[in-house]
């Protein structure tokens, strides 16, 4: 028995010791972020909770494309809080909660409010092997902009959480009004290269909504590929925006004309 066979089996075993049904759930960051696949989505989800079963989610990744997947599953549960308006959003690691330094240094402790993590110095790695700008991270503040409440915390912590306490980094929900897929744009797709473009270019994105074409673009960090995920800058190195790639880097100097970035996969910053 292999993969998601396996997987689904363990859960249901040990769900069933409490009488409580399952049910597989496969999906794709298409189905999260693009309607009607997403209300299909969430009245899938909303009958198995009528019906008492607990869904065991998961990426199908045979299906999934490179432009709109996941990639996490901290991300693919923080678009599921999101979608299905949950109370809190638990991310069970390792640890207690992040901490303020690397392990080892007498100063390290968890950081007890997640949105203090964009000041704080936590060095290469954390106890949980994360950096403070891991996967993570970026999923507990896209629930939390999504209006979740989010906490990152050890099995231990699980019953303090569910009474209603509050344990490990624990980010309170700031919603921001954004869709689905620009919440994942923003936070959840991680970029590979930055593109930088002048301050006309950025004028026409926002006034406009125009993309990003060949010519806009004058320098970049890195090579990538069609799917990756984008930061577009200015020469001060400002960052505007976040993007996803319709084409690869090689292009860029083959036809100048090409739309690197399609204005529905940019969201402004």
């Amino acid at each position: 028995m292999l993969g998601q066979t396996r997987l689904q089996s363990t859960w249901a075993d040990a769900l069933a010791r409490h009488d409580v049904p399952t049910a597989q759930v496969l999906l794709t960051g298409v189905e999260l972020v693009r309607s009607p696949s997403k209300e299909h989505a969430e009245n899938g989800l909303r009958a198995l909770f009528e019906l008492g079963a607990v869904p065991v989610l998961n990426e199908n990744d045979a299906s999934a494309v490179d432009e709109i997947s996941f990639g996490d599953n901290d991300v693919l549960a923080a678009q599921i809080s999101v979608l299905t308006r949950a109370r809190l959003l638990v991310l069970l690691t390792g640890s207690d909660g992040v901490l303020s330094h690397p392990p080892g240094d007498k100063r390290a402790e968890v950081v007890a409010d997640g949105w203090q993590l964009r000041t704080v110095s936590s060095g290469r790695r954390s106890r949980i092997g994360l950096q403070t700008s891991g996967p993570i991270l970026h999923a507990a503040e896209l629930a939390a902009a999504g209006g979740v409440d989010v906490a990152i915390s050890s099995l231990p912590s699980l019953l303090s959480l569910l009474r209603g306490e509050k344990a490990g980094t624990y980010f309170e929900a700031k919603p921001t009004g954004e869709s689905p897929f620009e919440l994942w744009l923003r936070y959840g797709k991680r970029p590979v290269s930055r593109l930088e473009v002048n301050a006309v270019t950025m004028r026409a994105m926002a006034d406009t909504q125009i993309g990003i074409h060949a010519t806009d673009v004058l320098s970049r960090s890195g090579d990538f590929r069609v799917g990756d995920g984008l930061e577009i800058c200015l020469a001060s190195r400002k960052l505007i925006a976040r993007g996803v790639s319709s084409i690869d880097s090689s292009t860029l100097d083959d036809d100048p004309q090409a739309e690197v970035v399609r204005q529905r996969h940019l969201v402004m910053l």
